[in-house]
């Protein structure tokens, strides 16, 4: 279906390359914690999302002279839009779900360190408490503070491993995204390159059968965007 009636909203071309790029994103991986890519991802779901409410909007101002096909021909749009979408916003509520489990862990810690201060604190009074009774008062202290210091320590110890852990899983991490990121780059060259080679070759076969320059290019690049029905080229 060409896109007439709301065609002061998009073309058959945008939503063409809205399509495919989503289909680029579709099951790629994303590094939403990079601000670069995380921006870029929201920038196309908030794009997409304005031509859904505009969209929404002339469905509504334009079914008063179109009526029927403003419907059959909005809807077809707008079914095209959200699942153009899809893949955005699919890594930016993946993106919601990770940054939540990090943040509850992070409060499950502070309650578990918090709850260990605690227990200091309780261990602290009874010592002192007991040390009214007990004529060895500077032993009692003593020992409160080496206990103390141990638990200390043993939090110290705790949470410095943890952060060691973590910052070897994060590098592990990075090292898999930045090498899925140069495979991605060097499959997605060289397929433009080997595109390149196959247009340039049919460009010149097309002039060997007398076709001129300029129209064996408006020829390839109609091929290439899919614009002949019954006509394809083999990449």
């Amino acid at each position: 279906m060409q896109v007439q009636i709301f065609k002061d909203i998009t073309t058959e071309d945008i939503l063409v390359d809205l399509e495919k790029l989503a289909e680029d994103y579709t099951g790629l991986y994303v590094e939403m914690d990079d601000p670069e890519q995380r921006k870029y991802v929201k920038e196309k779901a908030q794009s997409i999302n304005d031509m859904l409410k505009t969209l929404d909007r002339a469905r509504i101002d334009k079914s008063k002279t179109f009526k029927s096909s403003v419907e059959t021909e909005a809807l077809e749009i707008k079914n095209r839009l959200e699942a153009a979408n899809k893949p955005f916003t699919l890594l930016i509520d993946e993106h919601k779900a990770d940054r939540k489990k990090i943040l509850d862990a992070k409060k499950a810690k502070e309650e578990v360190i918090e709850a260990a201060k605690q227990l200091e604190l309780d261990h602290e009074f009874g010592l002192l408490m007991n040390a009214q009774w007990d004529n060895d008062k500077e032993k009692r202290e003593a020992e409160k503070a080496a206990e103390v210091e141990r638990i200390a320590e043993n939090a110290r110890q705790e949470l410095i491993r943890e952060q060691q852990e973590q910052a070897e899983y994060q590098a592990s991490i990075d090292k898999s995204v930045k090498e899925e990121a140069e495979r991605l780059e060097n499959l997605r060259v060289r397929d433009v390159e080997h595109r390149r080679a196959v247009n340039q070759e049919s460009v010149n076969e097309l002039e060997s059968l007398g076709v001129t320059n300029d129209q064996a290019v408006a020829i390839v690049k109609a091929l290439a965007n899919n614009k002949l029905t019954h006509i394809s080229i083999n990449y």
